[in-house]
Formats: structure tokens, C-alpha cells, sequence
């Protein structure tokens, strides 16, 4: 049989959980692909069935493993979750590993695994953890940062500068050409994530779902309209997209801002800040398993970034979301994928 185990360290509640891990899982086990899937995840607390459920729905060919994770001190916390983990691994035949992210495939790589192992690089944690902390830390916490900032970073550069026979999975080519510069991962384990991209709407399917969403949402046939789909977080540049709607299009009167968001009252709020006619946008929270589908009521989508680093080498979900449904990207040139095909 074709076993394969897949450890998260980023916990089943992550946002992006059930689309870029679970989905991909389900639809190779559809597809016969794999033949069982044991799925481990450290969490800092033990859902309840209820929750596991909703997150995880039970299936014969899929089974869960729930093991502590410690608030994180550094190498320290990863050596706790060894124990546990190489003896599934010493117990069971898989014939694949798959770690997603660094702190996984530290865990996994220290385990000796035999069975090929494949390394999910998402992002870099370190530097992500200096961008959301940066500004925001008192000088009296600078010393824990440092320490922080140096623990995440030798943990990557143990991950991805092994010479042990792993594969290193990048979402995207600037990833690739950062982890080859910085930790000298081998260009030759390097191969680019096509598992996880959301299948392209064929034109019937978007054309549908245009005509609905827009009846829905009393959104004309004839306007223009332009999407922002996440959510009212700084990173996302909530603001910044609002503010060039309204500078470059906002004396078009057939053009609209659609923002799909679970954070309706800040973009309310935000939007009469702006002094933008209610007849010019709508906000709505739609379903996760519908966001495609509202937003084919687009013509367009924003996708504005901060220059840093994590957003050059970063594949965005909402980019993602946005080519499935064949939307033009409008965006300020900050993540390399999207440069890479402008």
C-alpha cells in the first residue's frame, strides 16, 4: 500500500489548513494516488470531537494523531515532540513523509526516517516572525526577540541546508532562489508545490456563478468590479487598497469594490472613513466553500503587499484564488510570482 504520513506543526486551526493541506490529501486518496494518509499534528490544545469533526471530516482511508505541542522556547520545545514521532516512524512502514514547514521537518529529519521525505517550504519563519514583531517590541523584550529570531533561523538552516536526501517543496521560484542563497538547500532537492493550487473554473462554471452572485449582491450587469478578498489586517494593506480604488477609479461611475471579509464592521468603518457612496461597494463574509464563486462577480482583484522579503518569496492564497477564477491581478509588483508573469 501507498502510506504516506504527513506532519503539521502549524495546527489544524490554521487558516489555510483545510485548503492547502487538507484538500490536496483528499484528493489524492480520491484519485487513488495514495492509499492512507496518517496525519500528525501538534497542537497546543487537544480539539474536542466535535471540533476535530468539522476540520477533519472522517474518512476510513485517514486517520489523526494529536500530539502536544509546548509554547515555543527554541530547539528545546522541537526535541520534546521526537519521542512520540519516531516511534510511529519505527512502528509503521510508510513509503513517504511529508513535513510541512521547518519546524516539522526538523522533528521529522531528527527521527531518521527511512521512507523518502519531502519538506514543505511555505514561507520563512524567521524573517516572519521579525516582520510581525519588529515594530511592535518594547526594548526591554529586544533581547528575547534576538534570541527568538536566532532560534528560528538555525532551525532553517538546519532544515533546509541538510545533505541528508530530502526533498524541499517551494511555492514559488523566488522561495527557491532565497533558500538556495541563504541556507545553500541544493538546488537539485528543490522542486516547485503544483499539488496544492485550486483547479481552474472552466468558463460555464464562472460565467454561472457571475450571473448569481451579482443578483445576489444587487450588483448591475454592465458595472465594473473590482475585488479585495482577506481580511482588515495591516499586512494585507486594507487600507492602502481602498484608498487607490477610490483614487483611480472612484470617478467611474460603473465601477464597484467588492470585499470579501470576515471583518465586516472595520471595513465599514473604514469605507465611510474613505467617503465612499454605499452605492459603490459591498462587503460581505462569504462561505469558504463559496469564495470562488463570489468571486467571479469580479472583473479584477487586488493583491497589495508591504516590500519585504516574506511577501517577495510568498505564494498567496487570494492569488491563487483569484487565477481559478481567471481575474486580472492588480497588484504593487511586491510578490515575485506575480512580477514573474506580469
Amino acid at each position: 500500500m501507498n502510506k504516506t504520513l504527513v506532519v503539521i506543526y502549524d495546527s489544524i486551526t490554521n487558516s489555510v489548513f483545510q485548503s492547502q493541506v487538507l484538500a490536496p490529501l483528499y484528493a489524492q486518496l480520491d484519485a487513488k494516488t495514495l492509499d492512507h494518509v496518517t496525519l500528525v499534528t501538534y497542537e497546543r490544545t487537544k480539539p474536542d470531537t466535535a471540533t476535530l469533526n468539522k476540520r477533519i471530516p472522517p474518512r476510513n482511508d485517514l486517520s489523526v494523531i494529536i500530539l502536544k505541542r509546548p509554547p515555543f522556547l527554541g530547539i528545546i520545545s522541537l526535541w520534546l515532540g521526537i519521542p512520540a514521532l519516531k516511534k510511529l516512524i519505527a512502528t509503521n512502514s510508510f513509503t513517504s513523509i511529508l513535513a510541512r514547514g521547518p519546524l516539522a521537518g526538523w522533528i521529522v529529519l531528527k527521527c531518521t526516517p527511512l521512507a523518502p521525505v519531502t519538506i514543505q517550504a511555505r514561507g520563512l519563519c524567521a524573517e516572519e516572525y521579525r516582520y510581525a514583531n519588529q515594530e511592535s517590541c518594547p526594548w526591554w523584550k529586544k533581547p528575547k526577540y534576538n534570541l527568538m529570531y536566532r532560534a528560528y533561523e538555525k532551525i532553517e538552516q538546519t532544515v533546509y541546508g541538510t545533505r541528508m536526501p530530502v526533498t524541499i517543496e517551494v511555492v514559488s521560484n523566488a522561495l527557491a532562489q532565497y533558500l538556495t542563497k541563504h541556507f545553500g538547500t541544493p538546488t537539485s532537492s528543490i522542486t516547485l508545490a503544483t499539488k496544492d493550487i485550486p483547479a481552474v473554473m472552466n468558463q460555464e462554471t464562472i460565467t454561472a456563478a457571475r450571473t448569481r452572485i451579482r443578483e445576489r449582491l444587487n450588483i448591475p450587469t454592465e458595472s465594473i468590479v473590482y475585488c479585495y478578498s482577506g481580511s482588515y489586517k495591516p499586512w494585507q494593506c486594507a487600507d492602502e487598497t481602498i484608498a487607490y480604488f477610490i483614487e483611480t477609479y472612484g470617478s467611474i461611475n460603473q465601477t464597484i469594490l467588492l470585499i470579501l471579509t470576515p471583518d465586516i464592521a472595520p471595513f465599514e468603518a473604514a469605507l465611510k472613513k474613505h467617503n465612499l457612496d454605499a452605492s459603490r461597494y459591498r462587503v460581505c463574509n462569504a462561505p469558504a466553500h463559496e469564495v470562488t464563486q463570489y468571486l467571479a462577480a469580479a472583473d479584477a482583484g487586488f493583491l497589495f503587499r508591504h516590500p519585504d522579503v516574506i511577501n517577495w518569496v510568498s505564494r498567496p492564497t487570494k492569488m491563487l484564488e483569484y487565477q481559478a477564477v481567471g481575474l486580472k491581478i492588480i497588484h504593487n509588483s511586491t510578490v515575485g510570482c506575480l512580477v514573474e508573469h506580469t
